[in-house]
Formats: structure tokens, sequence, C-alpha cells
């Protein structure tokens, strides 16, 4: 969505709509999906709580969705996280991964990726 639109229309109230879709066939979901995609840059901007909340239900729920949700932000996240996202975010990966393993320590590699590095 173009900064611009997001003046013309209530980006949360957009993100409300879409969440509240119906569907009548499981193939439906990328309707409302892309939607939410196209807010994300906008919401992060406008309100960034109501994006990073957004960010947070779709990581738990659906980490596709999610890196859609990065992938269509990168001018907003590199504002928000600064020059390197991809070292602030396998940060808090790894901090989040570390509190909540039993033996307090976040693993080496998650999904292929290295957290070493972070």
């Amino acid at each position: 969505m173009s900064p611009v639109i997001g003046d013309l229309v209530d980006p949360v109230g957009l993100l409300r709509e879409a969440e509240r879709c119906a569907f009548h066939w499981p193939g439906e979901t990328w309707i409302p999906n892309d939607a939410v995609a196209r807010l994300f840059p906008v919401l992060l901007e406008r309100t960034p709580a109501v994006a990073l909340r957004k960010f947070y239900e779709t990581a738990s729920d659906n980490w596709s969705l999610a890196i859609r949700l990065l992938e269509h932000a990168p001018d907003a996240l590199l504002d928000v996280l600064g020059a390197d996202p991809a070292a602030t975010l396998g940060s808090v990966v790894a901090r989040g991964l570390t509190c909540t393993s039993p033996d307090g320590v976040a693993p080496d590699v998650v999904d292929g990726v290295r957290l070493a590095r972070w």
C-alpha cells in the first residue's frame, strides 16, 4: 500500500476488516493475507504498536506470512531497526530462545540459520 493511500484510509481499520474475512475454502486465505502484507509498512510507520502486535501474532501462527510482512516493509524496517535489521532480529530471536530454553542456552542453528553470528 502506498503511504499516500495510507493518508486516505484508516490502515488499522483495513487490518481489522482483513482479519474478519470469512473463508469458503482454504485457498481464499491469500486474499486477506495479501492485504495485511501490503498494509504492514504503513502500519509500521503510522501505528508501530499495532504493526508489531500483528507481526508477533503472525510469527507465532504463520511463519511464511510473517516473512511476507517483513518483505513488504524494507524501508520501514530500516527506519525502525536501524542499518542492519537482520542482526537486530537475529539478536532478539537468540535472546528469546535463550529465555525459553530449558538449559538457558539458545541453539546454534534454528531453521538453518546460525544464530552464533548475531
